[in-house]
């Protein structure tokens, strides 16, 4: 059995020897239980001083270490480590640990050896009282990753409702996109994320805003059937020449993909169930290219219009391709 003891005498951890290999290993383990940075710990056995790389199954059975912590300066070489240091203690939300590394003067924004900032970390782990302190402090709302990934959209991703309300109350561009053009409304209506839509909306997002292969919000939420994302987006548009485009999109893709209750709603927003795309398919070929008897029979009941669809080996060739949301 490993005990760690603090130089005044607390003891921090106790850790079974199978849970470590080397003290590095132990150093990680007391970063995520203590919240120390890694590079501030110095641990000593018997007074002597263990290096990083030495092995704990060299050491006798029941074994106690002190831990030092270092004083908090550093080269200008050391930088880059500490920039990890810090987005990691961000998403651990380790308060102090942030504090001691921002008394060393490092920066708030800078970008970690992965490309991204503390508070984007911290709103991506819904961290939401490290996320108030890095706004509290000036971090930059707006930084994004180097995939264009802002706080916010990262925080709607992953619905941490808390930590993306901060971000709009601290008025961060709730319209910003990422490399892919998918931006926090896009990534929370894709990902079927009811209360962040809402949040968002009522925030006054843009939602005629398209990625990069001309999907809005409403057409990605109606791909993956997420029908309460769809009528929430319905409700609040107020823009009829464009939803009135952008539905007939959405009822293809529904209808495609086999999404009766999206169908259903969108039928009901009186979407252009005759909209013939780029292969000259409408919602009721797609739909029967693939075999959905019930929004066969749905349109058919609505007098959609059959038209057709182009034939490869018994099959249509998809006229649309989804790439992944850039994280």
């Amino acid at each position: 059995m490993l005990h760690v003891w603090s130089a005044s005498g607390e003891e921090l951890a106790m850790m079974t020897a199978d849970e470590l290999s080397d003290v590095v290993t132990l150093k990680q383990q007391l970063r995520m239980r203590c919240g120390y940075p890694v590079c501030v710990q110095r641990l000593l056995h018997e007074g002597v001083s263990l290096d990083d790389d030495a092995k704990l199954d060299a050491l006798d059975a029941a074994v106690d270490v002190q831990l030092v912590v270092l004083p908090v300066l550093f080269s200008a070489a050391e930088r880059e480590q500490l920039a990890d240091e810090l987005t990691i203690a961000a998403a651990q939300g380790h308060l102090a640990s942030v504090r001691a590394l921002m008394e060393a003067r490092v920066e708030i924004d800078v970008l970690d050896s992965a490309g991204t900032t503390a508070l984007t970390r911290a709103s991506d782990h819904g961290q939401v009282d490290m996320v108030r302190f890095l706004l509290d402090n000036g971090a930059d709302k707006n930084r994004a990753d180097t995939y264009g990934n802002t706080p916010l959209i990262r925080a709607s991703q992953h619905s941490h409702i808390e930590s993306a309300s901060l971000l709009l109350r601290a008025d961060a561009d709730k319209d910003l996109a990422n490399a892919a053009g998918v931006t926090a409304l896009s990534v929370a209506s894709d990902r079927g994320r009811v209360e962040i839509v809402r949040l968002l909306l009522e925030a006054r997002a843009d939602q005629t805003l398209t990625t990069r292969h001309g999907d809005t919000a409403l057409i990605r939420a109606c791909s993956k059937g997420h029908a309460d994302v769809a009528r929430l987006l319905l409700n609040a548009s107020s823009k009829q020449n464009f939803m009135h485009r952008c539905t007939a999109t959405a009822l293809s893709r529904a209808a495609e993909r086999g999404h009766v209750e999206t169908v259903k709603l969108l039928l009901e927003a009186r979407a252009d169930k005759d909209l013939v795309d780029g292969q000259g398919a409408t919602p009721l070929s797609r739909a029967a290219s693939r075999g959905h008897k019930a929004i066969v029979r749905l349109l058919s009941e609505n007098s959609a219009d059959s038209g057709y669809f182009v034939r490869r080996t018994n099959d249509f060739n998809p006229l649309y391709s989804y790439p992944p949301i850039v994280s």
